[in-house]
């Protein structure tokens, strides 16, 4: 493993866990404990870490984002 942090899930701010996936070609993904929203699968340990704590800074908000009718990209299992 690696001494790297991950950061809180950007959505519900739960902790957030490595899940193997035992294929050979790739490791795994990131999960929320919470909300179980989660990266793609990456080949490398560094590459999920890199995905799950990259944020967007912006100065833009949306009060209510299901007024745009924008249904995301996150899916929940």
């Amino acid at each position: 493993m690696t001494d790297r942090t991950l950061k809180p899930c950007p959505f519900c701010g739960h902790e957030a866990a490595i899940q193997p996936s035992g294929d050979p070609c790739e490791y795994g993904r990131i999960i929320c404990s919470g909300c179980h929203v989660s990266t793609l699968r990456y080949p490398t340990i560094r590459q999920m870490e890199d995905a799950w704590n990259m944020r967007v800074e912006t100065d833009c908000a949306i009060e209510d984002p299901a007024s745009t009718g924008y249904e995301g990209a996150w899916s929940h299992e």
